[in-house]
């Protein structure tokens, strides 16, 4: 067993590595996905071009017997790094992810103030804490598109797209590109009247098992316009199927010069 989890570790590397650098003939995106996003990335983007946002606002964290409120800042560039913040009476936490050429990194940080790596094999859906990034990524040429169905989520009517990035190669073992799609697939739930995103889900894994996926579900209400961009006031996050994270945003703000050193990795 050890053995097999090595070469499927060494696999994965390659696949990540060579993905990077290469671009093939992958499965065409759906017409309709593709339309339902342009849309909803228009209605997001509210005509401007952002390139970092700064949200900030109270949080309430619910984890097992933990239940307290605080504060939460998350701090976002659109090429993929974010920054989450929580102050709780319990101490402070924090996420932090980067993306680079070599492929995406990062960690966390609790009360304790030790630093912990984030395995690869979940930082691999490009997923965001504000819904315009994540549109914007997965509408990139390295992702492939489809419609799933119109059905019901959190009391709405919504259109249910999923995606997963390209492998950038032909020939890969069926296997592996499976594990491929099941690591970078992100599923987003568009409001059927606006198109502004309801929801987004996705996996993460335990540290030494990519072959176990934990839910998250993000659920994004109470949409205001800012400076003209539609921002999410509300924020929920489920851990598979469990409230973990209420946010209440109170403050936005748009391209502040936010650099790479906000998302430096310890």
């Amino acid at each position: 067993m050890h053995v097999l989890r090595v070469c499927l570790v060494v696999s994965l590397s390659l696949v990540l590595a060579i993905s990077v650098f290469s671009q093939a003939t992958a499965p065409q995106s759906s017409p309709q996905a593709l339309s339902l996003l342009h849309q909803s990335l228009a209605r997001l983007a509210g005509g401007q071009s952002i390139t970092d946002i700064t949200l900030s606002g109270t949080a309430r964290r619910i984890v097992g017997p933990d239940d307290e409120t605080g504060t939460a800042t998350i701090k976002e560039l659109a090429t993929g790094e974010s920054r989450l913040g929580l102050e709780f009476p319990s101490g402070s936490r924090t996420e932090v992810r980067t993306s680079s050429a070599s492929g995406p990194s990062g960690s966390w940080v609790g009360p304790d103030g030790i630093s912990h790596l984030i395995p690869q094999h979940s930082l691999m859906t490009g997923a965001s804490w504000f819904p315009l990034f994540t549109v914007g990524r997965v509408l990139d040429s390295e992702h492939t598109l489809s419609y799933v169905n119109s059905e019901t989520k959190n009391n709405q009517t919504v259109e249910h797209l999923a995606t997963f990035r390209k492998p950038g190669f032909d020939g890969a073992p069926p296997d592996l590109l499976e594990l491929f799609q099941r690591l970078t697939r992100v599923d987003v739930f568009l409001d059927s009247t606006s198109y502004l995103p309801a929801a987004i889900r996705y996996n993460i894994h335990p540290d030494n098992d990519s072959n176990s996926d934990i839910s998250i579900e993000i659920h994004f209400y109470d949409y205001q316009k800012i400076s003209g961009t539609p921002v999410p006031m509300h924020i929920q996050q489920y851990v598979n199927n469990a409230l973990a994270l209420d946010i209440n945003i109170q403050n936005a703000t748009f391209n502040s010069g936010l650099t790479s050193a906000t998302f430096s990795i310890k």
